[in-house]
């Protein structure tokens, strides 16, 4: 059985091999295929090791701090990790695992995350609507976004521990080195004037829609095809 670690590597060099830099994916290529006959890799047992999905948002720099809570949850639950990728056309939260655990990750993100947009939107609207400072509305908005991810994180807790094993956070952790990741996360404020806000997403949150039905097959015809703004 060849060494994750070693797979691992040849996984780094082929996701390097689709550099836009022509010589640098030419490098990266030579590299995979050296390790891979130096080692008796075949295809099959890379693509089995450790896969990625991405799902591309509007946001360009940096996720709002619901965003990288809900990525975190979902990714958990799925046992997975995730980042997020700028870029001046757009960014990608990227989920990254075992198998088809990235892709099911990915589809079940963008089944609540849709319905987060939509409800956050709607309490904007008609509970917000007389608060007339823009950026204490957006704060609250969050509050809310927050406190639905919150009850949707109960729910979970109804299937899951949401405990990644050991032995896989560790595979996922040499994964996320390998590529140099760093796993932003951000901490979003407690202020009191949320509090109530954050209780009315908590209760919407509980009656949100899970993905216990989503399969392999419905979530790799459904991914993608979208591009989300998360709003601020």
């Amino acid at each position: 059985m060849v060494d994750n670690s070693i797979l691992r590597k040849v996984k780094a060099c082929l996701a390097r091999s689709e550099s836009s830099n022509p010589n640098e994916a030419a490098i990266a290529l030579r590299q995979a295929h050296a390790l891979m006959q130096k080692h008796s890799i075949n295809v099959d047992s890379v693509e089995e090791m450790l896969n990625m999905v991405d799902i591309s948002t509007t946001q360009k720099r940096r996720l709002p701090s619901y965003g990288y809570k809900l990525a975190g949850l979902v990714a958990t639950y799925f046992e997975c990790g995730y980042f997020f990728s700028s870029a001046k056309e757009g960014g990608k939260i990227v989920f990254y695992g075992e198998n088809n655990a990235p892709t099911i990750a990915s589809y079940a993100f963008e089944v609540l995350l849709r319905q987060l947009i939509e409800t956050r939107k709607a309490y904007i609207i008609f509970d917000l609507r007389v608060d007339k400072i823009k950026a204490n509305k957006t704060q609250r908005a969050n509050a809310f976004a927050r406190g639905w991810i919150d009850g949707v994180e109960k729910k979970l807790r109804e299937f899951s521990s949401l405990t990644i094993p050991e032995n896989k956070r560790k595979r996922l952790e040499g994964f996320a080195k390998q590529f140099d990741v760093q796993l932003a996360t951000k901490v979003m404020s407690n202020n009191k004037v949320t509090t109530s806000d954050r209780l009315k997403g908590f209760e919407e949150g509980l009656e949100a829609t899970l993905f216990h039905a989503a399969t392999y097959n419905s979530a790799k015809n459904n991914i993608g095809g979208n591009s989300y703004y998360l709003g601020h």
